[in-house]
């Protein structure tokens, strides 16, 4: 079951959507429905709208809903002290 879509900060979209306009790999971690918390190096190929909720399509196939996304390109997402989180991954 997801739980519902929360908007994220019109600041933090715009740097997404300044890096899907850069084209680099950048490291992202996030959570997934299941709550496991992920990582990986990706570019970010485009901001998309699905079912009252937004994404971003990573160029490894992946898409991760905004308002799951803890750290992107080295700063942490609004609502997220990413101290709080840590993977081996």
């Amino acid at each position: 079951m997801q739980t519902p879509y929360n908007a994220i900060t019109d600041s933090f979209r715009q740097e997404l959507e300044a890096l899907v306009t850069q084209k680099k790999y950048v490291k992202i971690r996030y959570f997934t429905d299941l709550h496991e918390f992920m990582s990986t190096a990706a570019i970010i190929q485009a901001i998309i709208g699905e079912q009252e909720a937004e994404f971003v399509r990573l160029s490894t196939g992946e898409v991760v809903r905004l308002d799951k996304i803890a750290r992107v390109d080295g700063k942490p997402a609004p609502g997220y002290d990413i101290e709080d989180y840590s993977c081996d991954c």
